[in-house]
């Protein structure tokens, strides 16, 4: 399976990569101070 990327399919697929990382670095740092929290009560 051979597809050839367009220049707009190569944008999205950054722009789609930066968000999940985006995501993942979000839900860790809520993750941690989800952690903290507990710790604290």
């Amino acid at each position: 399976l051979n597809i050839p990327l367009t220049p707009q399919d190569r944008f999205f697929s950054k722009v789609i990569a930066c968000l999940m990382q985006a995501l993942l670095l979000f839900i860790l740092k809520m993750l941690k101070h989800f952690l903290n929290s507990i710790k604290q009560s």
